[in-house]
């Protein structure tokens, strides 16, 4: 995948980036591995949300929002 494909979207190509550079990993590697990360916060998230029991919907909004910014 060439990284031009990823300038379009900022913060991501920051983050690929940053990945490479501080683990030293090239493209493919780099993309794996941030995916598996989003992957990892997504089933936390969504394992949470099953344990909430009195939280106010404002909240599960909010969190959900986030969720969606994240992917």
């Amino acid at each position: 995948m060439p990284s031009y494909t990823y300038m379009s979207r900022g913060y991501v190509t920051n983050a690929i980036n940053c990945y490479m550079k501080q683990y030293g990993f090239p493209l493919k590697e780099a993309i794996r591995e941030l995916n598996k990360i989003v992957a990892d916060a997504d089933k936390t998230l969504n394992e949470e949300f099953l344990k909430t029991v009195a939280v106010g919907r404002g909240v599960l909004k909010a969190a959900m929002h986030y969720k969606k910014s994240i992917k």
